[in-house]
């Protein structure tokens, strides 16, 4: 079926038409009702005039008498037409009211869907947009990569090359240091701008959480931070891969902004009935309240020397998972990021 079909046979449209079609039956209803209770008045008012005539005749009334209350008849009952009529004309007047308010309604309802069709289009056309300079800067910096790694393989030829004076390896070095830099930003786009496809599997989210943590134990220790965690025996339903690069990157970002004898908390609770949350917390230097806002957009840091990045992919992730994610920050306290909605199937470690 063609789009212009859908709007032609929407729901809201049928709806109009059958409420519409109902009001003009009421009012033609409302009519014939006017019509035959004139006719009905009419009808009584000769059989009771007919009454009157015949018990005068049997009376001898005179024709004075009969005239006056064959009037005072025709008032009572054309005044009972009259309060007949003038209810009906209201119904029809209020049937006119809803049948305009019902115009109105679906003439503003078919302009909001024309709106809203137009901006949903115009999304899709942006997002496709987006989509495919994405691919382009992906595929550049992949490209790019290629020839890196070869510059970097000649100036540690250079470097290892003892024939050659010191300063020429020292440059030879630099040049080491500054390709393996670009190379990670390199990486780090392209971790960014890559689309996922999650696929949900049931995983034991505390034991997950250990074994990351564990992994980054000795960072943390060398840094002089403390690593804590508290974590509730749950079942849920994630990508595990994704789940562990989230929960790495927020733990080595935190780390990063924490100083010597800080403490970052990786903690793990119940959201809702059906859900759970992940928090990563440190008492470092805080994000300032200017940079807040923007702190999932790319190569936004306040870190000298940070890709600006780290937060961005972390976003992405969520977003292609169907998490949410949200950060608190006070500057000189701490942040907090929390990644919420991670469904729940089971727990104590066992799937529903």
């Amino acid at each position: 079926m063609t789009r212009g079909a859908h709007k032609r046979f929407s729901v809201p449209a049928v709806v109009s038409a059958v409420l519409l079609l109902v009001l003009s039956l009421w009012t033609a209803y409302l009519l014939m009702v006017s019509i035959a209770a004139k006719k009905n008045i009419r009808a009584e008012f000769a059989e009771r005039r007919s009454a009157l005539l015949r018990e005068a005749a049997e009376r001898w009334d005179a024709p004075s008498v009969v005239s006056e209350k064959i009037q005072k008849l025709a008032g009572r009952l054309f005044a009972k037409l009259e309060a007949k009529h003038t209810l009906l004309l209201l119904y029809l007047y209020i049937a006119e009211c809803v049948v305009a308010l019902l115009f109105f309604l679906v003439w503003y309802h078919q302009i909001r869907m024309e709106e809203f069709s137009k901006r949903i289009e115009e999304e899709k056309d942006r997002r496709h947009e987006v989509d495919e300079l994405g691919l382009a800067a992906a595929g550049l910096a992949h490209e790019t990569k290629n020839p890196l790694g070869v510059i970097r393989g000649l100036a540690q030829n250079i470097a290892d090359d003892v024939s050659n004076d010191e300063k020429t390896r020292e440059k030879a070095r630099n040049i080491m240091e500054e390709t393996d830099v670009t190379t990670a930003r390199l990486g780090a786009f392209l971790s960014y701008a890559k689309f996922r496809s999650p696929t949900p599997e049931p995983v034991d989210a505390c034991e997950c959480l250990e074994r990351i943590a564990s992994l980054l134990l000795d960072d943390f220790a060398n840094a002089g931070v403390a690593l804590n965690t508290a974590l509730v025996q749950v079942v849920i339903e994630a990508d595990r891969d994704m789940l562990s690069q989230v929960v790495m990157n927020l733990l080595t970002n935190s780390l990063k902004f924490t100083p010597k004898k800080g403490v970052v908390t990786l903690s793990l609770e119940p959201e809702a009935a059906e859900f759970a949350r992940i928090k990563v917390a440190d008492t470092g230097a805080g994000i300032p309240a200017a940079i807040l806002p923007e702190v999932f957009k790319p190569y936004v840091t306040k870190r000298k020397g940070g890709y600006g990045i780290g937060l961005a992919i972390v976003k992405r992730i969520a977003d292609q998972a169907g998490w949410s994610i949200a950060i608190e920050s006070i500057e000189g306290k701490g942040t907090t990021v929390v990644l919420g909605r991670i469904p729940v199937v089971g727990r104590g470690g066992n799937p529903a």
